[in-house]
C-alpha cells in the first residue's frame, strides 16, 4: 500500500507524544519543526512511509502496528495544541472500539502522514473539488479536532473549512463527519452551544469562507476557486456556500456538539 494511504495507530500517538514530552502548549507546527523533520531528515520522508519502511525491514514487534490503512481522516489546525489534537484522537478510537469490534482505527494527520521536506506543490482546484473528497471517502470518516472551544482556530483556517465542507458533500456516500474536543473542554462547549447567548455559536456564525486565512497562497487561491466552481454549479446561486450551505453546516455542527454531554 502507498504511503500516502497509510495512517497512524494509537500506540504510535500514545509513544510518540510520551516520547518527545509534548506539552499541552506545543502546537502542531512546532512539533513538525522540532520532532518531525529531524526524524525524517535522513530519509527525506514522511513519517509514515519511514515507519512503512521499518516494518518491511522486520521491525521489533512493538512496532508492527504503528501504521496501517487509514480509516479517519483528521481535519485541525496546525496553530492549535497538538497534545489536544491526540487527546481528541484517543477518545475517538475508543469510542470507535464498540462500533467496529476488532477492526484497528489509523489516523491519517498531515503532519506525520505528509513528506515534510519537499517544497510544497501547488495544489489545483480540481484537487479541492475531487481529489480531497476521493481521499476522504476511501477512508470513510473525518474528524475535525475543533479546539479550543471558546474560539476554535479551525473556523478561521481555509483548510479546516474546506475539509468539513467537503465532508459534508460526502454524506450521501456513508462519509462520516464527526466534529470534537478534548474531555475536558466538552462539557464548557456545550454549555456554550446551548445557551441563549452563545459565543461559540456567534463565532460559527461569522465564519465566512472568503474571510479565511491559508498559510499558502497557492492553496488559498485554488481552494477559493474549487469554492466558486462548487457554488455556480449549485442551483442556489453563487452565494450558497459562503452563507446558505455555512449556516446549514453550523446548525449541524452545532446538533453533534450536544451529544458530547453524555
Amino acid at each position: 500500500m502507498a504511503a500516502a494511504d497509510l495512517g497512524v495507530s494509537t500506540a504510535f500517538l500514545r509513544r510518540f507524544v510520551e516520547q518527545h514530552g509534548i506539552s499541552a502548549e506545543t502546537t502542531t507546527a512546532e512539533v513538525v519543526e522540532k520532532f518531525v523533520k529531524p526524524q525524517t531528515a535522513a530519509k527525506q520522508c514522511s513519517l509514515v512511509q519511514q515507519l512503512q519502511q521499518g516494518q518491511a525491514a522486520g521491525a521489533a514487534e512493538e512496532d508492527a502496528s504503528m501504521v496501517g490503512p487509514a480509516t479517519v481522516y483528521v481535519s485541525h489546525a496546525w496553530t492549535s495544541s497538538f497534545a489536544d489534537a491526540v487527546q481528541v484522537m484517543l477518545e475517538h478510537a475508543e469510542k470507535s472500539k464498540d462500533k467496529k469490534k476488532k477492526k484497528q482505527v489509523f489516523f491519517w494527520i498531515d503532519a506525520f502522514c505528509v513528506n515534510q521536506h519537499t517544497p510544497h506543490a501547488p495544489t489545483t482546484a480540481e484537487w479541492f473539488r475531487d481529489g480531497l473528497q476521493q481521499r476522504m471517502e476511501a477512508m470513510g470518516e473525518v474528524l475535525v479536532v475543533l479546539t479550543p472551544h471558546k474560539n476554535p482556530v479551525p473556523l478561521r483556517r481555509l483548510w479546516c473549512l474546506w475539509e468539513m465542507h467537503s465532508a459534508l458533500q460526502l454524506k450521501s456516500r456513508r462519509v462520516k463527519l464527526s466534529v470534537s474536543l478534548p474531555a475536558d473542554q466538552r462539557l464548557p462547549a456545550v454549555a456554550s452551544a446551548t445557551a441563549e447567548s452563545s459565543p461559540l455559536i456567534e463565532t460559527m456564525m461569522r465564519v465566512d469562507l472568503a474571510r479565511a486565512a491559508a498559510s499558502d497562497k497557492s492553496d488559498e487561491a485554488a481552494i477559493l476557486e474549487a469554492a466558486r466552481n462548487s457554488s455556480s454549479s449549485s442551483s442556489s446561486g453563487g452565494s450558497s456556500l459562503h452563507r446558505h450551505r455555512h449556516h446549514r453546516s453550523v446548525r449541524r455542527a452545532r446538533l453533534r456538539l450536544l451529544p458530547l454531554r453524555r
